[in-house]
Parts: structure tokens; sequence; C-alpha cells
């Protein structure tokens, strides 16, 4: 498996460049138990998911493993793109939102907004 993962990622690399082409993407992350090595145990990782919009040409999903919920896995990943990212309420985006990428939320992120005012 990790010879397989070595040999595709110039194409998830190249991948990745293109989709951070797109002026509005979509994040999400989503939990997922990893096997701690050693103790036998699980611990809660992450798979962050990048994807364009249905609307876009190109159609596109990249996903990023992250041992936690860092906001900075998505900092990291989305480096200098400033574009319109859709995403939920977590507070790990917001400091996406304070560096010039623009927010955009979904639906339910968006009926909380409005219930808080």
């Amino acid at each position: 498996m990790g010879r397989c993962g070595v040999a595709l990622q110039p194409l998830v690399d190249a991948l990745k460049q293109e989709l951070l082409t797109q002026p509005v993407l979509h994040a999400d992350e989503t939990p997922l138990p990893m096997l701690k090595p050693g103790n036998g145990k699980t611990h809660r990782a992450y798979l962050w998911s990048y994807c364009s919009t249905p609307l876009s040409s190109m159609k596109a999903v990249v996903f990023d493993f992250a041992e936690s919920r860092g906001g900075k896995h998505a900092e990291l990943f989305l480096d200098r793109w400033r574009g319109t990212l859709v995403c939920d309420d977590f507070p790990g985006y917001e400091a996406l939102f304070k560096s010039g990428i623009t927010e955009a939320g979904c639906i339910a992120h968006a009926r909380r907004k409005f219930h808080a005012l």
C-alpha cells in the first residue's frame, strides 16, 4: 500500500495544484479511527476533503489525511490560495478568513448564523 501511495503522489500533487486554481472550493473534515502504533488502540484522526464546485468545468476532490482537526491543516493545504471557501461553522477555518479567503457557509452554517442574530 505504501508503494502505491508513493507512486501516486505526483498525480495527487498535480491534482491539488490544479484544484487550487479554482476560485471557489468546498472543504470539510471527517473523523475516522486511526490505530495508534504500539498500544493497540485507536484515536480520532481526520480526512480533510477539498473539492471544486458542481458548476466548475473541472470536477475534482483531493483528500488530505491529518492526525488532528486543527485549522493549521487547512492553512497548510490551501497555503497562498485566495478565493471563496464553502464550509461549515468549524472554528478551525477562522484563521483562513482573516488571511483573505472569503467565507461562504453551507446551508446549515447559514441557518446557525441567522439564528444567532
